[in-house]
């Protein structure tokens, strides 16, 4: 692993524990209420949703200003949510497509469905040639002399962002590319970091998308990507929930997690911008614009919904082993592209953009339709061990 002091990415992502006493003051300072809030915190801690104390925080749910109305024993938390991952994406072979972009987009681009092109893919084990490297000298070869900028580069099988960088141009006679912010990095450097941190596991570089000229006008030549929730019912795949991720201020990528991007939640009637936030906790707000742009969010119509639903729906259909699928999609210039699939979308950031928990009806219902699944395809599991070892293990 390269030296901390001369890190270029972000590989780890930085985690702040709420410190219990500071918490307490600042939301008996907006509440009154004190220490009220904690015996609420513990049944939830206890309850279904297995909520922990940072994601009581993060999500709110100690504000009943944010919640006026809500049911909050229907919320979840991500821990809480590791069950239900289970039982609604059963066929543990399946998660191999989710966990490698390569596959992943292999499958997409058989449906018909845009998924960004391959670059070049750096792997220990790769052979060399065509866009491949395996040592961080013929990588660093390759990003001064055969890379098309701008590109981007992620790690094969990462998530959150983490690991990630955008790359403008390069100059191969100093050897330094240029990222996205401006800033000018040593490809020597990035070349050896990455064999170090992904070497094993692999690392890909893709053309840097250009977003939708509606995205574009919200917050700059930036990818903002809706994520969709699909559940796959009797009835087929359906649209659960969908909340636009919004970069902003220096953040080069839109998840919600990096401070000062923006989340919002989208009507799935129209398309709408229904509310926006940014920040979590005590420090969680409703904006109404962006404060790069001054792009104002009530009523804007998210660009390209209708065709970011559908590539959804075909995506879910295509990966008709799962259940439970969030899907990243960006508008971009030529149209939806699917940039990420993942068979544990995150819980709480689907909760705090709409500020309803997931386990409502419709999610119940969606439950027991893949428990009998699951017990369809068990059956249908030992009937073919029979048949094939004439015994059932």
């Amino acid at each position: 692993m390269t030296d901390d002091a001369f890190a270029i990415l972000d590989t780890a992502r930085p985690r702040k524990p709420h410190d219990m006493r500071s918490v307490v003051g600042e939301i008996a300072a907006k509440t009154g209420s004190g220490v009220g809030f904690l015996p609420e915190w513990l049944k939830l801690n206890v309850g279904p949703g297995h909520i922990l104390f940072d994601e009581y925080i993060n999500m709110r749910l100690w504000d009943p200003d944010f919640y006026p109305r809500a049911d909050l024993k229907s919320f979840i938390g991500n821990w809480g949510m590791v069950r239900l991952w289970r039982a609604a994406n059963f066929v543990e072979s399946m998660k191999a497509l989710t966990e490698n972009k390569i596959a992943a987009a292999a499958v997409l681009g058989a449906y018909g469905l845009s998924a960004p092109p391959l670059l070049g893919l750096h792997a220990a084990g790769a052979l060399s040639g065509d866009g491949r490297t395996s040592t961080a000298e013929e990588l660093e070869k390759f990003l001064l002399h055969r890379l098309v900028t701008p590109a981007f580069g992620k790690p094969l099988q990462g998530l959150q962002s983490l690991g990630t960088i955008s790359i403008s141009s390069l100059d191969a006679e100093t050897g330094l590319l240029i990222r996205q912010d401006g800033s000018e990095i040593p490809a020597a450097a990035l070349a050896r970091e990455i064999h170090d941190s992904y070497g094993q596991s692999g690392y890909i570089f893709q053309p840097r998308l250009a977003p939708h000229a509606d995205v574009r006008a919200v917050c700059g030549d930036r990818v903002a990507t809706v994520r969709v929730i699909t559940l796959m019912t009797e009835e087929g795949p359906r649209i659960f929930r969908a909340a636009w991720k919004i970069p902003a201020g220096a953040n080069s990528v839109d998840n919600f997690w990096r401070e000062g991007n923006i989340l919002a939640a989208i009507d799935l009637e129209n398309g709408t911008v229904s509310r926006a936030i940014t920040g979590t906790g005590t420090a969680m707000r409703e904006i109404d614009k962006h404060p790069d742009t001054g792009a104002a969010f009530s009523g804007l119509k998210v660009p390209l919904f209708e065709d970011i639903c559908r590539a959804a729906l075909t995506g879910a259909a295509a990966f008709s082993g799962f259940g439970l699928l969030g899907w990243d999609i960006a508008a971009t210039k030529d149209g939806p592209v699917v940039i990420e699939l993942n068979d544990t979308p995150d819980a709480v950031m689907a909760q705090i953009a709409h500020r309803k928990g997931l386990l409502d009806a419709e999610f119940a219902a969606f439950l027991q339709d893949r428990r009998r699944a699951f017990r369809s395809w068990k059956a249908e599991q030992k009937k073919i061990m029979k048949r094939e070892y004439g015994r059932v293990r």
